[in-house]
């Protein structure tokens, strides 16, 4: 008897599906149809693209039976704020080791970090060095107290997040059934690299001038942006020069 594949823990937190937005007056600057998947819409405090990750995250962390979610990231944080924002709606804890001081005035994700009650560890620079182990002294602290911790890399970065956008993927492909364009090239944005190449695949039959986004690379090094759809072979020359200007 053949059985499928058990079904992979997830739930749902963001709004989605997020639109797709052509960029009218970009697009005429660079010869090429420009759209971007507007995944800044994908909730209120949880808004961005981490609550992606974290749908299949805590999905992982509530097979475990896990009550606190432990995350680290730096003093202003978008993966940080997202796992105490969720942590707060489903009623978890949320522990933070964060790169840096305490401030003298709290503002920006940090200010929400704390308004969302998260537990928060400043970590000195030969700490932050040691990341992996500062984690799990949180995890350790949580089960001193009876909890059961999950833990989470900086930004999501495992196998569970990328799942994320490989749904994100899919999600694109049935708006394109549904009436979006064909897309060409596909760009996103990569730091941590823990969102896969699913909404950067080409089908054979899209258009080459036509590219979607849902973000940008930036190199500080060269000050420039640098991403598929620029150096995909049916964009003009002259918008490939202007869309690694900065």
């Amino acid at each position: 008897m053949v059985t499928g594949a058990p079904p992979i823990p997830r739930v749902e937190l963001a709004h989605a599906p997020t639109p797709l937005l052509k960029l009218e007056r970009l697009s005429q600057e660079l010869g090429v149809e420009l759209w971007v998947k507007r995944d800044d819409l994908t909730g209120l405090l949880e808004t961005g693209n981490k609550i992606r990750k974290l749908e299949f995250l805590v999905g992982e962390a509530f097979a475990q039976r896990a009550d606190t979610l432990i995350t680290c990231g730096t003093l202003q944080s978008n993966c940080c704020r997202t796992v105490a924002a969720v942590a707060a709606r489903l009623g978890l804890k949320a522990m933070l080791a964060l790169r840096g001081a305490p401030p003298a005035e709290y503002d920006g994700n940090l200010l929400l970090d704390r308004l969302l009650g998260a537990e928060i560890r400043y970590c000195t620079e030969a700490e932050w060095a040691r990341i992996g182990e500062v984690l799990e002294d949180l995890a350790a602290r949580a089960r001193t107290r009876g909890g059961t911790p999950y833990v989470i890399p900086e930004s999501g970065a495992t196998v569970a997040g990328a799942l994320g956008y490989v749904a994100c993927g899919e999600e694109i492909a049935q708006q394109i059934r549904h009436g979006a364009p064909e897309f060409g090239p596909r760009s996103s944005a990569c730091r941590s690299r823990g969102r896969p190449c699913a909404c950067g695949s080409t089908s054979p039959e899209s258009s080459p001038r036509r590219a979607a986004a849902t973000g940008c690379r930036w190199n500080r090094r060269r000050r420039s942006t640098s991403s598929t759809a620029t150096r995909a072979p049916g964009v003009p020359k002259s918008a490939r020069k202007r869309c690694t200007r900065w």
